[in-house]
């Protein structure tokens, strides 16, 4: 068979594959879930890896999972938020080895404080998740803004959540 013809087959042969909707897709994955305070555990999931390749999973630049691609090119990882994460997107990376191929979706650490004085009930004042201020920077802390209550004052004080307040 000359070149010319097996070129010619081998172009029919993909257009049928792609005439039928099976072309090989571009990988991708989902977080669940998309956001949370640092130690927070996602569940990373992919689809249009190589089958049976190796992938890398990466929070920012640290590669924190190592799994193998199903025959269908499926992945599945479980992975830990570290716990110094500071409060902004981050991105979560999936890389095929030898094809560098992959994808890589957002995921925002939140350490927001829920209530007036912490996270419970009892309000303890006490944020497990808070990572960015510290006893060495405290002290550094100023006024950002202030706003007039009127005259009756209040019993409470503003919360941040999601960067509202």
């Amino acid at each position: 068979m000359s070149i010319k013809r097996a070129i010619y087959r081998l172009g029919a042969f993909a257009g049928f594959f792609l005439f039928c909707g099976l072309a090989l897709a571009a990988p991708s994955i989902t977080l669940s879930p998309p956001q949370g305070p640092p130690t927070t555990k996602i569940d990373v999931s992919g689809t249009g890896y190589g089958a049976n390749a190796a992938v890398d999973i990466y929070f920012d630049t640290i590669d924190v999972c190592l799994v193998i691609a199903t025959g269908a090119g499926d992945i599945s990882c479980g992975i830990k938020v570290p716990r110094e994460a500071q409060p902004h997107a981050h991105w979560i990376s999936a890389v095929e080895r030898g094809t560098n191929t992959g994808a890589q979706k957002p995921f925002t650490v939140r350490t927001n404080w829920a209530q007036f004085h912490g996270r419970d009930a009892r309000h303890t004042g006490f944020n497990p998740f808070e990572n960015t201020i510290t006893t060495a920077n405290v002290s550094q802390l100023d006024i950002r803004w202030r706003v007039p209550i009127g005259t009756s004052g209040t019993a409470t004080t503003p919360a941040v959540w999601g960067g509202n307040v």
